[in-house]
């Protein structure tokens, strides 16, 4: 039996394999001292993968019996066969794993290979050798990427910079988002000690659990490749291409003036991301611009508050965001009902592929209920144009009345 608020694990700070340890070691330390304000300011994953590929390659390294204690693959998307990533096309999740994978080949081009090059001998390289294979090839780098990015934890070091650090034995311990009895973790800088401690009692045998984060499927997949079976945490993205502004502003020189205008507020984007619960205020305050007249110019400004510039001017917004919606959806090959039917009956569906399904499923509903509560605002703010209701109280409302609608 294990009491409440009793610790079950503790790592002291010097087992940890992270950038501290990079700057201690005695071979490399004087160079991760000189590389790593470069690497941290592109991200501060790099310093601890490349560190990780230099004690790959010794067979005598310290955390060589924790190396060897990794799985040799785990089933980000990112590793996915081309068949199965085709059956997330038209997802927002295909294109984040595609710019995952390029992002991945510009750092190791970019970034690693230079300070390999750069500093041969620390790192065990001769001068002659040209293709840094195996030790220090895009694979291995995309396999610690993808170890840092399922089992590392993230601490805010005593220079108050967030840091990853890879903790032996701690990762090995599974999510859970929605079992009560989930254990917290916590990095102690006064003992120097990583230690995890549960908040009620657990019984012989019972799995203890910590929950990774709280994202939605989209980033649990992507990054942990799993999913959590009714999320309630949701995300999609709607994309504004340029046809569609072009469309909502056709001339030309109006448009390029309210992109700027957009730009210099962080709010011009190919992609807005749209959460449950969250009202898409980026994506609404881009439309509002957009769909503003010349003549109302001088109203610019109110573009950029939480409420409407105008009833007529929202029903616009929505009218487009419902259109986004009905495009996305137009670009999956299949219904979400369809994705469901397969889930149940088709025993062809490997693991992998049955996670895209699922995924691309969530993706389709989670966009349905979106397009449906920005019709229901639709229609509630223009049957009360003369007296609109406050914009965040209605989107809620909107919610909950949709949700009644698809339980009823």
């Amino acid at each position: 039996m294990v009491l409440a608020s009793e610790r079950i694990l503790e790592v002291p700070f010097s087992l940890l394999l992270d950038a501290g340890a990079a700057l201690r070691a005695e071979d490399v330390g004087s160079v991760f001292a000189a590389v790593k304000p470069a690497l941290d300011a592109v991200d501060n994953r790099l310093p601890l993968a490349l560190f990780m590929l230099h004690e790959l390659r010794k067979p005598d390294s310290f955390w060589r019996p924790y190396f060897d204690a990794l799985p040799s693959r785990v089933n980000l998307p990112m590793f996915w066969a081309d068949e199965d990533m085709q059956l997330l096309a038209g997802s927002p999740l295909h294109a984040a794993v595609l710019a995952q994978k390029k992002q991945a080949r510009d750092w190791h081009t970019e970034h690693i290979v230079p300070i390999v090059r750069r500093y041969p001998r620390p790192f065990g390289v001769s001068d002659d050798d040209s293709s840094l294979e195996p030790s220090y090839s895009l694979a291995r780098f995309e396999w610690v990427l993808s170890m840092i990015a399922s089992r590392a934890f993230w601490h805010f070091d005593l220079k108050d910079t967030w840091e990853p650090h890879m903790v032996p034995m701690a990762d090995l311990i599974n999510h859970s988002l929605t079992n009560d009895n989930v254990s917290k973790y916590t990095f102690d800088d006064k003992t120097q000690t990583f230690i995890v401690h549960v908040q009620q009692p657990y019984a012989e045998g019972e799995q203890v659990f910590i929950t990774y984060c709280t994202d939605s499927n989209f980033e649990l997949l992507k990054t942990y490749a799993m999913m959590v079976e009714d999320n309630y945490n949701k995300y999609t993205e709607i994309r504004l291409d340029e046809t569609t502004i072009a469309r909502i502003c056709p001339d030309e020189v109006e448009r390029l003036t309210k992109t700027r205008a957009l730009t210099q507020r962080g709010l011009a984007k190919q992609t807005y991301p749209v959460k449950s619960e969250e009202f898409p205020l980026d994506l609404v305050q881009a439309l509002r611009l957009y769909h503003l007249p010349l003549t109302d110019s001088h109203t610019e400004s109110t573009c950029f508050e939480t409420d409407p510039v105008s009833v007529q001017n929202e029903l616009m917004v929505y009218d487009t965001i419902a259109g986004c919606v009905k495009e996305l959806l137009s670009q999956y090959p299949i219904t979400a009902q369809e994705d469901a039917a397969m889930l149940a009956h088709d025993p062809r569906l490997s693991a992998t592929a049955r996670l895209a399904v699922a995924y691309r499923r969530e993706d389709k509903l989670f966009l349905t209920e979106v397009g449906s509560v920005f019709a229901e605002m639709r229609k509630e703010l223009d049957a009360s144009a003369d007296a609109p209701p406050l914009i965040m109280e209605l989107f809620f409302d909107c919610i909950a009345s949709v949700r009644e609608q698809h339980l009823a």
